[in-house]
């Protein structure tokens, strides 16, 4: 046999995942003594640095919900998650298994990403809510030219005259001037 194939059979699933997963298995046991320590200290760390900043991120979160009057239930619902990240972060100085400081760090892992898909929602609904109002602002404009013009000739109609004379009476009422105006419709 040469140094590429092997007769032994490759490992199960279970045994491969259960060897990623431990990261305190050795061979030798002064190896496993030696590096339980540090490997858990590590962890512990990472795992509160990375709950700390995903409670700042969730603050924010829940500060720009607010800010930007997305509703109360994003407010609400990055608190929690918030509250959650604190959790987190308080009990990885508690938690001296380094299996269970992994769970707690895809939890949080997990707890994160449904905070960025949030945003995301958030922003698609805005974007949305803009385009439709950018549409509805727009069709009011142009009813308003409509309605103060001939469909036709695009002259100016009744309509328009009426809100035009009372704006200049006023002004020149202000102004203590007289005025008038006379109508003329032109039949074919």
């Amino acid at each position: 046999m040469n140094d590429f194939t092997s007769t032994r059979a490759a490992p199960g699933l279970g045994a491969t995942l259960a060897s990623l997963w431990s990261s305190t298995r050795f061979s030798a046991p002064e190896l496993a003594d030696y590096a339980t320590g540090h490997i858990e200290r590590d962890t512990r760390q990472g795992l509160a640095l990375l709950a700390l900043a995903a409670l700042l991120f969730l603050l924010q979160g829940a500060g720009f919900a607010s800010w930007f009057a997305l509703g109360w239930a994003y407010t609400y619902t990055f608190c929690l998650l918030a509250a959650l990240a604190l959790h987190i972060f308080l009990s990885a100085r508690q938690v001296r298994e380094v299996q269970a400081l992994n769970l707690l760090a895809m939890v949080l892992l997990i707890v994160s990403a449904s905070a960025l898909a949030l945003v995301a929602r958030a922003l698609r609904v805005r974007k949305h809510d803009l385009a439709a109002r950018f549409r509805l602002e727009r069709s009011r404009a142009g009813m308003a030219t409509l309605a103060e013009r001939d469909h036709l000739t695009g002259a100016r109609n009744r309509r328009f005259l009426e809100r035009e004379f009372e704006y200049q009476a006023k002004r020149a009422g202000g102004a203590g001037i007289r005025c008038g105006a006379l109508v003329a419709e032109v039949a074919p």
